[in-house]
């Protein structure tokens, strides 16, 4: 088999900017000598010619822990109706057993694939929500990073009052999963950092 295909892909505007359209020519030719696992043809060349669209939305946060969002995909494959065009008689050809009418009958491959479109929003996310204890572990690698030594109690009070507190808690965000260098120095600069 050899192939080679082109494909264009564009971000759209509209209906909102999580919209993204794909197309694809295709061509692929199977070239089959002694090929003994199709019975209807062991020998001779089938060409494909394909044109693929896809249509899909993806509105996730992040792809590896995603949190919310959505994403769908709606996809469809086909060649050309080659019998259309053609004045073949294709009824004989699939019904005569000689090599050279089988060659004929598949030298172009005829098909469409409409796939199963999917609209997911939970199985994407590959995460749990943190226990108590994850999140204490949190706490204690800042106090441990943050604090001089026995003033421990005071910064943890001190975190525990700050802007990071009720966003680290808060599991609409991504901020639980960030780095703890960044709540680190976040929190010691007193603001988000970019």
């Amino acid at each position: 088999m050899i192939g080679v295909s082109f494909g264009f892909g564009k971000r759209l505007e509209w209906p909102d900017d999580y919209f993204t359209f794909m197309a694809e020519l295709g061509y692929q030719a199977y070239i089959l000598k002694n090929w003994e696992y199709l019975y209807y043809m062991q020998n001779g060349t089938s060409h494909s010619f394909t044109l693929g669209l896809t249509l899909g939305r993806s509105s996730i946060d992040n792809p590896i822990y995603t949190r919310r969002g959505s994403q769908f995909t709606l996809s469809a494959q086909f060649t050309p109706p080659y019998s259309l065009f053609s004045k073949k008689d294709y009824k004989s050809l699939y019904e005569s057993s000689s090599r050279a009418d089988r060659e004929e009958l598949y030298r172009w491959i005829e098909y469409y694939k409409i796939k199963n479109g999917d609209f997911d929003t939970i199985s994407s996310c590959k995460y749990s929500v943190p226990s108590y204890l994850d999140i204490g572990k949190l706490y204690s690698i800042m106090i441990e990073d943050c604090a001089r030594p026995g003033d421990e109690v005071m910064e943890l009070m001190k975190i525990f009052t700050s802007f990071i507190s009720d966003k680290i808690s808060d599991f609409n965000t991504d901020l639980y999963y960030q780095n703890p260098d960044y709540l680190e120095w976040s929190y010691r600069e007193g603001k988000w950092l970019d």
